[in-house]
Order: C-alpha cells, then structure tokens, then sequence
C-alpha cells in the first residue's frame, strides 16, 4: 500500500496508539495487547476502523482497485505459550467493501 493510501483517520479514538502504519513497508499494525480469554466468544470482539484513500490512475480503469494484501494476525497465548497465526487473507479489494451505498455505486475505477 502506497504511504499516500493512509490517511490516519482510526476508529474508535481509544485505539489510534494501538494502530500504526509503517510507509516505508507499507505495514499496517494493531498492537491490541492482552487479549481476554473468550473475547469474541462470550465477550464483544475488538475492533477498529481505519480510513483509506485511493487515487485510481488511467491504469486502474474498469478493475477493481485492491485496498489490501497478505493480511493475518498472530499472538502469543500467554497460558500455553504458543505462537498463533490466523490463515493469511490474500487481499481485501474495493468489491469486498461492507458499505451499500458504495456498492451500489459499483466497486471497479470509472
């Protein structure tokens, strides 16, 4: 991801020195810390929203942009003290976005 895609805005307000972004890799990452036991499960999952911004060139035209790439998640379980590694997401694209009115707008570059 292009350090021009980050556009530093992060929800909810208590997570923004949890979350970082690193330009010269283009590395986003969520440091949540300890996680509860059960979270997600029994207890409210974590989460966090960041903002992206695309500046589609002629390039781009008629496809889908990828936002996204090589996305996982890993932790330490702190009662075993077992590296977890969470299946890696390839790419999370324009098309994959949860938002309706954007996707009835259409998700690929005009």
């Amino acid at each position: 991801m292009p350090s021009s895609a980050w556009n530093n805005v992060i929800i909810p307000d208590a997570e923004k020195n949890r979350l970082s972004f690193d330009p010269n890799s283009g590395k986003i990452t969520w440091n949540i810390g300890d996680l509860a036991a059960f979270t997600g499960k029994f207890l409210p999952a974590l989460k966090v929203t960041f903002q992206l911004r695309v500046t589609p060139s002629e390039v781009d035209r008629n496809k889908v942009m990828n936002l996204l790439s090589n996305i996982q998640a890993t932790g330490t379980d702190a009662f075993t003290g077992l590296t977890i590694t969470s299946q890696n997401i390839s790419s999370i694209s324009a098309s994959d976005m949860g938002d309706s009115s954007f996707n009835a707008k259409g998700s690929s570059v005009k």
